[in-house]
């Protein structure tokens, strides 16, 4: 990152969370509910932001890659794992406050720890506020500007390409998966055909 703000901004919150964020699972239940399965989500989405970012060269490169690293950082406060990424439970501040409202507070928290003020940390915390994209999925205010949009889109995508690959790891070539909650109830498809066979 080359913005001053955002670099010491969002190094504050990784330092703050740096311990967990090694084991951390990025959910109880559904996509990337193992060890470690945060940072595989943040370093996957990280990943696909730089390649948007080189078809979209005039978004705010920082600011995207701020709003990635930081915005699931409070699922580590908003469950209770252990060393192993097995989640026993959400934490009290995750069942009252949940992840979204907690990582708004922390970003305020950590500006006012090392001087940070202003606009950059605004639109983080909009980012962090929104990354759910809309109302029936926890975020209340739905993305205002477009880094804060793609964050939405590279979050969604992650988590959906994980589920779907995790779907399909065990289903033999040509036959249907069970039905998959977290894709909607949807049976998939294994193809045959593939980069293997062309």
């Amino acid at each position: 990152m080359t913005s001053a703000p955002l670099r010491k901004l969002t190094g504050a919150l990784v330092d703050q969370y740096q311990d967990k964020l090694i084991y951390y699972p990025a959910a109880q239940k559904i996509h990337h509910a193992e060890r470690s399965g945060l940072l595989h989500h943040t370093t996957g989405m990280l990943r696909a932001a730089r390649a948007i970012l080189a078809v979209y060269p005039w978004l705010n490169r920082d600011l995207v890659f701020a709003g990635v690293i930081v915005h699931d950082l409070c699922k580590t406060e908003e469950m209770e794992s252990d060393l192993l990424g097995v989640v026993r439970d959400y934490s009290q501040n995750g069942l009252l406050l949940g992840h979204l409202t907690l990582g708004v507070t922390r970003i305020a928290q950590a500006a006012d720890r090392i001087g940070v003020s202003g606009e950059p940390v605004l639109l983080l915390q909009h980012m962090m506020l929104s990354h759910h994209g809309e109302e029936a999925f926890g975020s209340p205010r739905k993305p205002m500007f477009p880094e804060a949009e793609l964050l939405h889109y590279l979050d969604m995508m992650d988590a959906k390409m994980y589920d779907f690959e995790d779907a399909l790891a065990g289903t033999p070539p040509g036959d249907f998966t069970q039905r998959v909650r977290t894709l909607d109830g949807r049976m998939l498809y294994k193809p045959t055909f593939n980069k293997d066979n062309e």
